[in-house]
């Protein structure tokens, strides 16, 4: 019996000092450093650099006109051409999209704006060109998301003013590097995104911050939005080089469908240029709490 009590003894004395060790920080495959804490993952915030100050309430001086350039004219870039003609005080000085035709369709809109042309630039690094100007104060961005960090990183490194669709980052690396080239230049980098701001999701937040649910433990949130109206080749298309037909395409979308996935970004596909590009969506949210 003494000898089970003490086995019994090193082994709880053994996995004790286990859990009263200090965690370890550990880096994930994108350089994020985090660590358990309490049985809570705890992601380091890194030190914001001697002299640098937020942007939060940050005021440029008054521009009596805001010269816009455009980066990503495929799905919804071209909407937001076509808003922009209406906004008075902004000039749209230039159109950028991998595809050269795609910005030259968008000089429609200006067109029928009884605007003048807008200079246009193409290919892998059409949008550094453009981030180059010296008469653009805010560049949008409305490309692939997988391009979102690259092309607002170019324009802030420019002194540019940026707007982003939604993700505006694909890794918490990206979102501290934007936010310290926002702090380090001044300019205003912004997330496209408003449905934070719908009635549903101001009224949660509110009955949270009035203890109408206690103490909150757990969010869940996903993008789980139907695109099943834009289910057509003609937006899927099939690039030449991708060596896939447009009956494939489809399949590979449908099937993608299927998969229900809890994460912020939509289940939906488009093949181009032989890359698989994901199209955002709007999400789900899901509170745990304590009654």
């Amino acid at each position: 019996m003494k000898i089970t009590n003490f086995l019994a003894l090193g082994i709880c004395l053994l996995f004790g000092s286990c859990t009263m060790q200090k965690s370890t920080v550990q880096v994930n495959d994108k350089g994020t450093e985090w660590e358990w804490n309490k049985g809570t993952i705890v992601v380091k915030t890194p030190e914001r650099p001697a002299g640098q100050e937020s942007v939060i309430g940050l005021a440029l001086p008054k521009m009596e006109v805001v010269r816009v350039g455009f980066v990503g004219l495929g799905m919804r870039g071209p909407g937001a051409v076509s808003r922009f003609t209406y906004i008075p005080g902004t000039q749209i000085v230039a159109l950028c999209d991998y595809e050269k035709e795609r910005a030259e369709k968008c000089q429609k809109y200006l067109k029928e704006a009884s605007l003048p042309k807008a200079a246009v630039y193409s290919g892998d690094k059409g949008y550094e060109e453009l981030c180059k100007r010296d008469d653009i104060d805010l560049v949008y961005i409305a490309t692939d998301w997988l391009h979102h960090f690259p092309v607002a990183k170019c324009a802030l490194e420019n002194g540019k003013n940026v707007a982003i669709e939604v993700p505006s980052a694909m890794n918490l690396k990206e979102c501290w590097e934007l936010v310290d080239l926002s702090e380090k230049n001044r300019k205003h980098c912004m997330i496209l995104e408003n449905c934070c701001y719908d009635w549903f999701e101001m009224n949660t937040l509110n009955m949270a911050q009035h203890g109408v649910f206690g103490e909150v433990i757990r969010a869940q949130g996903a993008y789980i939005h139907n695109l099943a109206p834009f289910d057509s080749t003609s937006i899927y298309r099939a690039d030449i080089n991708s060596g896939l037909t447009k009956r494939q395409i489809k399949r590979i979308i449908n099937i993608k469908r299927q998969l229900v996935v809890e994460s912020r970004f939509s289940s939906k596909i488009c093949i181009q240029k032989e890359t698989v590009l994901p199209l955002g969506g709007f999400f789900h949210a899901v509170i745990t709490y304590d009654t």
